[in-house]
């Protein structure tokens, strides 16, 4: 039986029931808002017996006791009472039964839209999808890399960085980790290694050859670094209270020096860029004296090819002054000791807590008085076991550590 069906037969009920009742009620005990139609003087002509009485309505009246109104000026017997109660009643069955369709229209609609989902534009959308469907990094790379055009191909370590990204967006730092666990992310520092061309590597090589059985006991090694202590202690957490005796503003050394097996020269402190002027005047004052007491027989001071180095004051000065230069290659911090001398220099500096540019000073002084002529000759050995891998390798960079 059909929803029309149905609301016919219940109205059809509902007509024959308020019927009989209305049958059964007599004059007397009809309720009291309910006018005598055929008592009541309505001071109007008369009329014939073939007319039905009828008495006009100046107000608004409840004909019976239920919803049913009869609006200003109209005329009404009881017939028509009923049958426009009946339908009153059917009109409203019909609209309710309308409206309980409507709402279900609506649920349906809205139950098909949430399970219609929208096909996806781009990678990241695809990716998404798969992921949120319980596929693997792996299978989510093979769905996308079929449908994709060659250019658009994408690897498994772009999928891997996009979902661990999409979650740290708006996480805490416990779930970060449980993240990284998750997607095989590991804590690795990154490795400073230059860019080398095949000039470089032809300039390593040749380098290498011509001391690949050298013990460097008369060669001087020169380098220079920048010191930023503070960097550090100026991240702080959101909230937290300063601390009123670290400094505010950050502070850079520039440091230079020179290590032999003979040990260290005096250790140069600047906290600007270093110049030509700058650069001779520190010779003058550390290497020259450091050459005449620890190498009077020869040596040999190993620089790069560094504008400061190679300008024409500065060829000139090493030649007036007796200083035997050999141009290390372009780009090779690995062949050269003294790096390891400012990495551990830098370490321990920075175990020291310092909280102020003089306490820094002093612990940079302090660690330069360590470097004994054995402790010199261990950095320096390190170089002879670089130089045979770096032939090895054709020129490839290799770590001194």
């Amino acid at each position: 039986m059909t929803r029309k069906s149905s609301t016919e037969a219940k109205t059809s009920r509902r007509q024959t029931k308020f019927k009989q009742e209305h049958d059964d009620i007599s004059d007397d005990e009809k309720p009291n808002n309910t006018r005598n139609l055929t008592n009541m003087d309505l001071n109007e002509p008369e009329l014939t017996q073939e007319h039905v009485q009828l008495q006009p309505l100046e107000e608004n009246v409840m004909v019976t006791s239920d919803e049913l109104i009869i609006q200003r000026n109209e005329t009404i017997d009881e017939e028509s009472a009923i049958e426009l109660k009946m339908a009153m009643n059917e009109e409203y069955s019909d609209s309710e039964a309308d409206d309980d369709e409507d709402v279900e229209d609506e649920n349906r609609k809205a139950e098909n839209d949430k399970s219609r989902r929208r096909l996806p534009v781009s990678i990241k959308e695809l990716i998404d999808y798969h992921s949120s469907n319980g596929k693997s990094i792996k299978e989510i790379v093979d769905r996308i890399n079929i449908v994709c055009k060659p250019e658009e191909k994408i690897s498994y370590g772009y999928v891997q960085k996009y979902l661990y990204r999409k979650r740290l967006e708006a996480t805490t730092a416990k779930k970060a980790r449980y993240y990284r666990k998750k997607y095989g992310f590991v804590y690795r520092r990154m490795r400073r290694k230059p860019i080398l061309t095949d000039v470089h590597r032809q300039s390593r090589i040749q380098w290498c050859q011509a001391h690949v059985e050298d013990k460097f006991d008369q060669d001087i090694f020169i380098g220079k670094t920048t010191l930023k202590p503070f960097l550090a202690s100026l991240n702080q957490l959101k909230g937290q209270t300063p601390d009123p005796s670290q400094p505010r503003q950050q502070t850079t050394l520039h440091l230079w020096g020179a290590i032999s097996r003979k040990g260290a020269s005096p250790l140069q402190i600047f906290d600007g860029p270093l110049t030509t002027a700058m650069y001779l005047e520190t010779l003058l004052e550390n290497v020259v004296p450091f050459i005449a007491e620890n190498y009077p027989e020869g040596h040999r001071f190993h620089q790069d090819n560094n504008p400061k180095h190679s300008a024409k004051l500065s060829q000139e000065f090493l030649s007036s002054t007796g200083i035997n230069w050999v141009k290390s290659p372009p780009r090779s911090h690995d062949l050269n000791p003294i790096e390891l001398v400012w990495t551990e220099l830098i370490q321990n500096v920075a175990k020291r807590l310092p909280k102020t540019l003089g306490q820094v000073i002093v612990a940079v002084k302090d660690y330069w008085k360590t470097l004994t002529p054995e402790k010199c000759s261990e950095f320096i050995d390190k170089l002879s076991n670089v130089v045979p891998k770096v032939l090895e390798k054709n020129g490839e960079w290799v770590s001194l550590a």
